[in-house]
């Protein structure tokens, strides 16, 4: 039965083929052989930011590309929107094992795809820190806004507290606001300040589960705005 995917990444494989990276909404991240992709006789267009309804069949670490048509409009990425396009690719790449279902992961995937054309800087910041929040969850990390974690005490509105990127984080003097990182959990970024919080806080947890290999596309991004 066809499932609904988009195409992550793409590399080429012999004359005419290419290795896929796709994310589907019934098997997560699934690697597969694409013949006839490449070229002026290509049979199946399988381009980035375009939902497709693809089928497949083989063995489970390779398996090969038998159906690939449209699923919907493509996303038309423009200037910065490609880059933030191609993070929110990489991180699925990077960080998704093969074959595991994340059906949640790839709702945040399509609306931040949708949501990074929009002109509203807010929920542009938003849709990626949801997107961010939700790899988090996948990677284990979904526990961390509850509790102090020297003492196990709930957060505190008023208190100030610092991140320890490898536990969580510490009542301090100064640091993150209690009531901001209560809004992170509660996934409301409709403060700027949570909403630059959260990007600080969420980029030191990634970095962690990277095991600090930078992101290509964040370099790629450095590059084009020197």
């Amino acid at each position: 039965m066809p499932d609904l995917a988009f195409v992550l990444h793409q590399r080429p494989y012999g004359e005419s083929g290419a290795l896929l990276d796709l994310l589907t909404v019934a098997e997560g991240r699934v690697v597969v052989v694409a013949r006839g992709v490449r070229g002026r006789r290509r049979r199946m267009d399988v381009r980035l930011f375009t939902p497709l309804q693809v089928a497949y069949a083989g063995r489970r670490d390779l398996k090969t590309l038998t159906q690939a048509e449209g699923g919907g409009e493509p996303v038309v990425l423009l200037g910065r929107q490609l880059y933030l396009g191609f993070y929110l690719n990489e991180l699925a790449c990077r960080l998704l094992p093969r074959d595991w279902p994340v059906p949640a992961l790839f709702l945040e995937y399509q609306q931040a795809l949708h949501d990074v054309t929009s002109v509203d800087t807010a929920v542009m910041e938003t849709a990626l820190r949801r997107y961010e929040r939700c790899m988090l969850e996948m990677c284990g990390f979904d526990h961390l806004f509850a509790v102090e974690v020297e003492h196990g005490e709930p957060l505190e509105p008023e208190a100030s507290y610092a991140l320890d990127p490898e536990r969580g984080f510490l009542r301090a003097h100064s640091g993150y606001l209690g009531a901001h990182l209560l809004a992170m959990d509660r996934a409301d970024y409709g403060d700027p300040e949570v909403r630059l919080g959260a990007k600080h806080i969420f980029r030191q947890w990634l970095h962690v589960q990277l095991q600090g290999r930078p992101l290509r596309s964040r370099e790629l991004f450095k590059q084009e705005v020197k």
